[in-house]
C-alpha cells in the first residue's frame, strides 16, 4: 500500500510542477511580446531568432603552395 500512495504522490507532483513550467513559460512569452510590441525585438531574444529555411554554407580551404 505504500508503495502505491508513493507512485501516486510521484505522479501528482509531476502534474503540478509541469503545470507550474508551462505557466511560466506561457508568462515569458506573454512579457516578450508585450517588449516586442513596445519597442522592437528585445536583445536578448534576437540571437535565437534563426529562419528555419537557413543552410549552413560550405566553405573551401585552401592551403598554400610554396613556390619553390
Amino acid at each position: 500500500m505504500y508503495a502505491i500512495s508513493e507512485c501516486v504522490t510521484c505522479v501528482v507532483m509531476t502534474f503540478v510542477v509541469s503545470a507550474i513550467l508551462f505557466g511560466f513559460a506561457v508568462l515569458f512569452v506573454t512579457i516578450k511580446d508585450g517588449l516586442e510590441n513596445r519597442r522592437g525585438t528585445s536583445r536578448a531574444f534576437q540571437e535565437a531568432e534563426i529562419p528555419f529555411g537557413a543552410q549552413p554554407a560550405a566553405v573551401v580551404a585552401r592551403h598554400k603552395r610554396s613556390g619553390r
